[in-house]
């Protein structure tokens, strides 16, 4: 039996939800969920021996703060582990409008609501060093994000229809004039088609860094 405990935090109690019914349905006692903000987490000092996040970064305007929070947090010793996709390298089989614009859309998004910068995964060394982490306790590393056989493609590509169809990533889309709902439509459906698509593959790299907090 698992002895640890894992806090899972997020800006809004929506975003928790899914999180919860499945802890629920796992019966997972060990796992407390919060609602709080990454630039004032609400713990003390030295709590955690892990601060996790992914995919967070690229969606907040200050990462930097965000990063001496998680520091904050993290008894000595610890570590701090990021890991952020770089939008742009995202890359796929077959290529098409669906991938294309849901790229395009995702990136703008990026730009003009998060930290402005398309490449946040190859930002980690720069956001880490800024934060205050010497270099010298932090490693660097590059991942993939690889999705072929069918049961990575049905979990990718639902959710991204999904998203297509209704997120802040399709409002952005449609103000932006990047897709009407139409488009939006037809891009979902590219999705759902790559599922069904024996030959479909996509893949999207991402930088990590993983800091030992002293």
């Amino acid at each position: 039996m698992p002895s640890g405990s894992v806090t899972a935090l997020d800006i809004c109690a929506e975003a928790l939800a899914p999180g919860q019914a499945y802890a629920r349905a796992a019966n997972a006692t060990n796992i407390t969920f919060s609602i709080g903000s990454a630039y004032s987490l609400p713990f003390s000092d030295n709590t955690f021996d892990v601060a996790h996040a992914s995919q967070l970064l690229a969606h907040l305007h200050d990462p930097v703060l965000a990063i001496k929070e998680m520091m904050r947090v993290v008894k000595p010793g610890g570590k701090v582990a990021l890991r952020e996709c770089d939008p742009p390298t995202f890359s796929a089989y077959p290529w098409g409008e669906w991938i294309e614009k849901t790229v395009e859309a995702v990136t703008q998004h990026v730009l003009a609501e998060g930290a402005g910068n398309l490449r946040p995964g190859t930002s980690l060394k720069r956001h880490c060093r800024l934060a205050g982490a010497d270099v010298e306790n932090v490693v660097f590393s590059t991942g993939t994000w690889d999705f072929n056989t069918r049961a990575e493609r049905e979990a990718f590509g639902r959710s991204w229809a999904g998203r297509m169809r209704d997120s802040d990533n399709a409002r952005f889309a449609v103000r932006k004039g990047i897709l009407d709902q139409e488009g939006l439509e037809r891009v979902a459906k590219g999705w759902e088609e790559w599922v069904e698509n024996e030959d479909g593959w996509l893949c999207i790299t991402n930088g990590e860094a993983l800091i030992t907090v002293v």
